[in-house]
């Protein structure tokens, strides 16, 4: 099969995450071929990451921002080299994301125009203060 993806994503570790395939209804996060996450998403337009790892997707026709927890895979440790006792401390060498997701804005497939709705959201933005801002993009609006 052919990688065809809308766009790309650096995440932690400069890692690449092609995202949103053509033509699918069910919407994947792909790295490097392995499905990252499979959720119903429809059009995702716009992918970022908050201070905590947590992958945040703009998903389009849903009119939604969705969020995905990152989670370290079990028994992956590594011991310090602090004076006795050591301790010994969780290191996340790879990054995962659940599959279920949490909606952070918007409305699972109901668009509007209150100021809790959206209507085809085209990006989002998460600042050093952990603020969601939204381009509500049929709404011409920045949504805070």
């Amino acid at each position: 099969s052919k990688v065809n993806p809308r766009g790309l994503v650096i995440g932690a570790a400069t890692t690449v995450i092609p995202y949103s395939a053509p033509g699918t209804q069910r919407g994947t996060i792909v790295e490097y071929g392995i499905t990252v996450v499979a959720a119903p998403m429809t059009n995702p337009r716009g992918l970022t990451f908050d201070a905590n790892g947590n992958m945040i997707v703009t998903d389009n026709n849903n009119h939604r921002i969705i969020s995905f927890a990152m989670y370290c895979p079990p028994n992956v440790t590594t011991t310090t080299t602090l004076p006795t006792p050591q301790v010994t401390i969780p290191v996340c060498q790879t990054a995962a994301w659940n599959q279920s997701f949490t909606v952070l804005a918007g409305s699972s497939g109901n668009a509007g125009t209150s100021s809790i709705l959206l209507y085809q959201p085209y990006s989002s933005f998460i600042d050093i203060y952990g603020n969601l801002y939204v381009v509500d993009r049929y709404n011409h609006r920045i949504q805070y």
